[in-house]
């Protein structure tokens, strides 16, 4: 268990217990943070999904690439071919 913890995670819940003045986007947004952080502290797939993210990188950059070259061949022969 993270050490990260809610606003208002331990607080008592009775009809005499302080009312959080948070906006509702703010508390939302950190909720989502916990969430997120407790998930990736916890999740086995991590590392899994991390490499296939540096694959897929990879795969464009090598399309990418070949598209390069392949542009910058055809406008040699291309500029060689009118001369």
């Amino acid at each position: 268990m993270s050490d990260a913890s809610l606003p208002g995670e331990n607080a008592p819940m009775s009809d005499d217990a302080p009312v959080m003045t948070v906006p509702l986007s703010k508390w939302v947004r950190e909720v989502v943070r916990y969430a997120i952080q407790e998930h990736l502290a916890a999740c086995p797939m991590v590392p899994r999904v991390e490499r296939l993210e540096k694959r897929w990188i990879a795969l464009v950059a090598l399309m990418v690439g070949s598209g390069l070259l392949g542009a910058a061949a055809n406008g040699i022969l291309s500029h060689l071919a009118k001369t």
